[in-house]
């Protein structure tokens, strides 16, 4: 955070388990201190958030927030799924389904969505992340695809991963300050934060390291 904070960051996002125990009052309010004043954070619960009907509700209580929900500036969308839902862990079914195909009828330039499983793991993390119902994972891919989501933040594997499919960047970014799932730094195995800057003609996105190098950088333009 103190990191982030140089860099005089406006709008975070967190892809999931702000804390270690779900429904853990003493570990809600650390994170509610330690984010005090850091600008406006917007959470896609993890599995340490959320893995029952006590810790939902402890986590509406803290964040404040449904565990699902968009929001937009301009022309971009910002869609904040939730993996985690007590009856459809690891799926994005139901209620949220639907929810979701409604927004996404929504007129913007740039979609992004933001959730805790990945839908496509890194090689560290076969059956790991919502590969583990494929079915409902490529229904949910194959709605993106269709209404020209742009990017797709996940965390969950603690590594850093990027790959493109159909025209979707999806991006893990799990290395937030969990153990590392690999050391091996080729491989997405070091702490990293991402920064994201609108341009012309698009967003840049820059993956930096704990000592300031920069990893990985990418653009998005309008599909």
């Amino acid at each position: 955070m103190k990191r982030m904070e140089k860099e005089g960051i406006h709008l975070i996002f967190h892809t999931g388990d702000v804390i270690n125990k779900p429904g853990d009052d003493e570990e809600w309010k650390k994170f509610l201190d330690l984010s005090r004043n850091k600008g406006t954070i917007h959470i896609a619960p993890g599995n340490h958030d959320i893995n029952n009907y006590r810790s939902l509700k402890k986590y509406k209580q803290y964040i404040q927030k449904p565990p699902y929900y968009s929001f937009s500036i301009k022309d971009t969308q910002f869609i904040l799924l939730c993996t985690e839902m007590p009856d459809a862990i690891g799926k994005i079914t139901g209620t949220q389904l639907e929810w979701l195909k409604k927004e996404l009828q929504k007129p913007f330039q740039y979609r992004f969505v933001f959730l805790h499983k990945p839908p496509f793991p890194s090689p560290f993390g076969n059956r790991y992340g919502l590969d583990r119902f494929p079915e409902e994972r490529d229904m949910l891919h194959e709605l993106f695809v269709a209404y020209h989501v742009n990017l797709v933040f996940a965390g969950h594997e603690h590594l850093y991963n990027r790959k493109e499919k159909d025209g979707i960047a999806y991006v893990i970014t799990g290395g937030g300050g969990a153990p590392l799932l690999t050391f091996q730094e080729e491989f997405g195995g070091f702490f990293h934060y991402i920064i994201a800057k609108r341009l012309n003609g698009g967003y840049v996105f820059s993956v930096h390291t704990m000592d300031g190098i920069i990893k990985d950088e990418f653009k998005i333009n309008m599909r």
